[in-house]
């Protein structure tokens, strides 16, 4: 072993706390990351996020070109915040996964797409690169506060995301029927193809063994059936949600939650006395225009979530 191998191995003893116990590939760039972490499991409330790390001497997947390291980086470690995500089903068969059955954590990542010339991602292609036994560093709290606190036992929920932005989804879908919700629940799910929809199979045998669960999925650039519909808050505005959810959404009663590309979400600017939306409209312009409300500011009860991953 080198002198440079032998620092390497120091330091990631002297930083790594967790070690990969799966790694499932789901689809084209996209993997499900399950993590032990040394301590044993990391309390988080479904819906939150924790930063994930590793050395800036780990090994990318992409293999694309050799990056610069600055003198003095050659120690570093990279830090990223990622949304638990969660199984759902117990995978012995059953149904759920039971409250605090699971000694891993869960993540969704996707490996970004860059074209020669654009700004490398740094982390991602890393991680990418974790097999089954790795180590890499996970943080000590989750953080956040996109939870289903606010949600009542007999609210309807509705938790639309685009891409991977379903991770924070997929625990609150569990979290919500684990503890009993009454009220209606439906994930709605957008990526450019069906194969990108890496929990897709899961859900389908939810909405079996859970009559009125429903799961919506929509593509766009998938060719035939079911594909190019647009985007969500076309599917929305349009009347088509409403029509496949079997029900209507009304502000009195259901709570919406937003994961994932900010241009689907849609958030207002504000000034002084003014509120705007950006142009596309996202999902918060369509849901206020229905009676919901996004502004903590505005007096009324919340009903719309919002969170991004970029």
């Amino acid at each position: 072993m080198s002198q440079g191998d032998r620092k390497i191995v120091d330091l990631e003893a002297a930083l790594y706390n967790a070690s990969v116990e799966e790694v499932r590939k789901c689809g084209p760039g996209l993997r499900v990351l399950r993590i032990r972490p040394d301590a044993g499991p990391v309390a988080y409330t479904p819906g939150q996020y924790i930063g994930l790390g590793l050395g800036i001497w780990a090994p990318r997947a992409d293999g694309r070109r050799a990056e610069e390291i600055a003198v003095g980086q050659e120690r570093e470690l990279m830090v990223r915040h990622y949304s638990f995500s969660h199984p759902i089903l117990d995978p012995a068969g059953g149904g759920l996964v039971k409250p605090g059955a699971l000694d891993t954590c869960e993540f969704y990542i996707a490996l970004p797409a860059y074209d020669p010339g654009d700004r490398e991602p740094r982390f991602t292609p890393r991680l990418f690169a974790l097999q089954d036994g790795d180590r890499l560093f996970i943080e000590s709290e989750a953080a956040g506060e996109y939870t289903a606190d606010t949600v009542a036992p007999d609210d309807d929920v509705v938790l639309v995301a685009t891409g991977t932005g379903e991770a924070p989804h997929n625990a609150l879908v569990w979290h919500l029927m684990a503890r009993g919700h009454r009220g209606r629940i439906a994930s709605v799910v957008c990526t450019r193809f069906a194969a990108e929809q890496g929990y897709r199979e899961t859900h389908r045998v939810l909405e079996r063994l859970r009559p009125g669960y429903r799961y919506l999925t929509l593509t766009t650039r998938e060719p035939g059936d079911g594909g190019g519909r647009g985007h969500l808050q076309d599917y929305l505005s349009s009347g088509d949600l409403e029509r496949d959810l079997g029900w209507k959404l009304k502000p009195g009663r259901a709570q919406v939650f937003l994961c994932g590309n900010p241009a689907m979400i849609g958030i207002p600017k504000r000034r002084p006395g003014i509120r705007k939306y950006p142009i596309p409209r996202g999902m918060i312009e369509v849901l206020e225009g229905m009676g919901f409300n996004a502004d903590d500011r505005s007096g009324r009860p919340v009903n719309i979530h919002y969170e991004r991953f970029w």
